[in-house]
């Protein structure tokens, strides 16, 4: 039998609330000033939220698949997909996780490449932070489901 090695994904699970209050408090200093007036350091923090956000969801993603649901994924959107298939995810979820994870290759390649962020990514940051808080939860929820109880380390 095919032993799961759980810590490594509830401890990179457990990152997942740190980042999300961290999205929260500089979404929230967004908002409450000009929009649209940007310096470039919070541009290059919002970008590197947006970037670790997305990089903790597939890495986690990638974990279950491969010591739990024994899958491989195509593309990082694929591995929402799969997640979604395998009920760990609900479709509510999924979708905005694709959409954010569509973004993974314009940052990694060309970062953002005006002294703004795009306008979608303004609209949407607000709202990543609490994506994250619901994949944890339902990334618990579906481990729970397929392991029973577990102890943490």
């Amino acid at each position: 039998m095919f032993a799961f090695q759980i810590q490594p994904v509830l401890s990179r699970l457990d990152s997942l609330l740190p980042l999300a209050e961290d999205i929260r408090e500089l979404s929230v200093l967004e908002s409450s000033g000009e929009p649209g007036k940007w310096n470039k350091m919070r541009k290059y923090a919002m970008e590197r939220l947006v970037w670790l956000a997305i990089e903790a969801v597939t890495d986690i993603g990638t974990m279950i698949l491969d010591g739990l649901i024994l899958r491989d994924a195509g593309s990082y959107e694929e591995i929402i997909q799969i997640l979604e298939l395998e009920q760990a995810i609900s479709n509510e979820l999924s979708e905005p996780l694709r959409a954010w994870v569509k973004l993974r290759q314009s940052l990694i390649g060309t970062s953002f490449q005006s002294e703004t962020a795009p306008s979608d990514v303004m609209e949407q940051f607000g709202v990543l932070h609490l994506l994250l808080l619901d994949f944890h939860v339902s990334i618990h929820l579906f481990l729970r489901s397929e392991l029973g109880d577990f102890k943490r380390s």
